[in-house]
């Protein structure tokens, strides 16, 4: 199992519990579903499993990936985690980006923070994950963030995710802020990286219409447990 939670139970303060004893996991090239509506814990377990939740928070059970618990990690060896064999696609893609440095800029940091080859070697990589997220435009690189649709900001971030090759994506609500057509070409996108990469999915939605043809598997929350 690529990603093994345990009885996880998370406590933002005293008494009123966010997550408890939620248990799942996910396989090498496996999507799973994870739905429930605003409030229930869903962006909670994301947090968890990147290691950001907040320092008052109160955690137990267990988060292995690649069996290698999470739980009580480092922050040092958790960063070195982030954006290499785990990574996160938030909801809103402008506000993941930085305004004033083009995208193709911010990928490569990614790069350098995880990978040590020289700066030609980081432009190759970046071009080669924008080709896989479908923004193959030469130009795509030197653009920034305002000149670009939502949907190419959101395989942006896509690209920043992906370029260092993590075996999981935690992909939180990446369609919400996006129209039918665009978002529907954005779950494409996902499923073909799925086929083509083996890439595991956890795909956090409150629309479980969204999850056919996905995921393979569905978890539903509500209150902080799972119902079904």
């Amino acid at each position: 199992m690529l990603l093994d939670v345990r009885n996880l139970s998370v406590r933002y303060v005293p008494n009123r519990p966010a997550l408890e004893d939620v248990t799942f996991g996910i396989a090498q090239g496996e999507t799973l579903g994870l739905v429930g509506h605003s409030g229930s814990g869903k962006t909670t377990i994301a947090m968890a499993i990147m290691g950001l939740l907040p320092r008052s928070s109160t955690t137990r059970g267990s988060i292995r990936h690649g069996g290698h618990e999470l739980l009580g990690e480092s922050e040092s060896q958790l960063r070195r985690l982030r954006g290499d064999t785990l990574s996160l696609v938030w909801q809103e893609p402008s506000a993941a980006l930085n305004p004033v440095l083009t995208v193709g800029a911010q990928i490569e940091e990614v790069v350098r923070s995880h990978r040590q080859c020289s700066r030609a070697q980081r432009r190759e990589m970046v071009q080669a994950i924008l080709d896989r997220v479908e923004l193959g435009d030469p130009g795509i690189m030197g653009a920034f963030p305002c000149q670009l649709s939502g949907g190419q900001l959101q395989r942006v971030v896509l690209a920043q995710a992906l370029v260092c090759g993590p075996a999981l994506l935690l992909a939180d609500e990446p369609t919400a802020s996006l129209d039918s057509i665009t978002a529907s070409s954005i779950l494409r996108l996902l499923r073909k990286l799925r086929h083509d990469i083996a890439l595991s999915i956890l795909f956090i939605t409150h629309n479980a219409s969204l999850l056919p043809g996905l995921a393979s598997r569905v978890v539903r929350l509500d209150r902080g447990r799972m119902i079904e």
